[in-house]
């Protein structure tokens, strides 16, 4: 290295390592403040972690502390691992973003609303389809007995879905009110990919996660381990055991019940970098840009903005005892992820406060 860049590496090192250290203390100090149980957050680069801290306790009621390699519930954050998924199908040749449903189930019309009968892989990753939420508890309190598999179950439930009264009659991919979030669409969606793979979804993911060296889990962390990070009811506070009844239905996993460590997750969110810089990774990266990119407002998988001529994808997620939020940053190609094991409102403080420290960096 010639010597006369050895002082700006040096300040360059020091300047990292200062703001590492300063969002460390901030995450520590707010989780404190604000009484969470456990928190964790990761700086990513195209590359990978750049920075990484937890801290807290896995359960409320316990000394037990949380460690770098545990796991979280990712819940809506599935959503961007699905579109991922979809990705590959694409670049393999399998599907098209514009492949309609109907296309691949042409014998379900019978029994379906005709106003579904054109929509598309891109409007359900995009919640174009005009489908019902399934978002709230209560719509699946009247939901009929789905007997057999989960990829049997995810079918009676599509079939069903498909049957109700779409939320408009002409769903438009550019369409920007025609964006109604709906984990039903993702289940219809993980459908398509499993007719054109003849795999099933959960397979899809495993191969995804066996390509980037990484372990993916469904459901709450504690029900494989209960050492692992405990869930804390949104409103109560209380940790939820493993046993507990409470659980996302496995016919919506694709939308929203995906486990990570945090050092996996962030490799994941370090693939959607690299495509966004036009490096090359698992997928092509004209294909990472069209998920991030394809459809203002929500892209696939995707909630995009822009901030002090910043382009951001952002995207949070939660089952109610969790909490994963993450903002991406394209240009500088750095994101920030934050967990939390409760779904607390004050969460989004924290949340808030670190997204105000990275980008402090790059609106200056």
């Amino acid at each position: 290295m010639p010597k006369s860049l050895l002082p700006v590496v040096v300040l360059l090192l020091l300047t990292h390592a200062a703001y590492a250290q300063q969002m460390t203390r901030l995450a520590d100090s707010l989780r404190q403040q604000m009484k969470l149980p456990a928190v964790g957050f990761a700086i990513v680069g195209t590359e990978g972690v750049v920075e990484m801290g937890v801290s807290g306790s896995r359960r409320a009621d316990t000394l037990a502390s949380v460690q770098p390699d545990d796991f979280w519930h990712l819940g809506s954050n599935t959503k961007a691992v699905t579109a991922f998924v979809a990705g590959k199908m694409v670049d393999d040749g399998k599907i098209r973003w514009e492949t309609k449903f109907f296309d691949l189930f042409a014998g379900w019309k019978t029994g379906s609303d005709s106003a579904y009968f054109n929509i598309t892989l891109a409007q359900l990753l995009s919640h174009r389809a005009g489908i019902r939420p399934f978002t709230n508890g209560a719509e699946y309190v009247p939901l009929p007995r789905f007997e057999g598999t989960t990829p049997q179950r995810r079918e009676a439930f599509a079939r069903h879905v498909l049957s109700l009264p779409p939320l408009n009659r002409n769903p438009s991919v550019f369409d920007r009110k025609n964006n109604s979030y709906s984990n039903a669409g993702y289940s219809l969606a993980a459908l398509m990919l499993e007719k054109v793979s003849r795999k099933t979804y959960e397979e899809l993911v495993e191969d995804l996660a066996r390509a980037l060296e990484i372990e993916a889990r469904w459901g709450f962390p504690n029900r494989y381990n209960d050492h692992q990070p405990y869930g804390h009811h949104w409103a109560t506070g209380l940790p939820m055991p493993p046993d507990h009844p409470y659980g996302l239905d496995p016919i919506v996993a694709p939308a929203g019940d995906l486990s990570l460590r945090l050092p996996d997750y962030a490799r994941f969110i370090a693939e959607n970098l690299r495509g966004l810089k036009g490096l090359p990774g698992y997928l092509r990266p004209e294909t990472v840009q069209y998920i991030h990119t394809a459809l203002p407002d929500y892209a696939l998988g995707w909630a995009v903005f822009s901030i002090g001529g910043l382009t951001l994808s952002s995207h949070d997620g939660s089952a109610g005892t969790f909490f994963c939020h993450v903002l991406l940053a394209r240009e500088p190609g750095r994101a920030l992820i934050t967990v939390s094991n409760t779904a607390a409102p004050k969460v989004g403080v924290f949340n808030n406060k670190l997204d105000m420290l990275l980008l402090s960096r790059y609106l200056r």
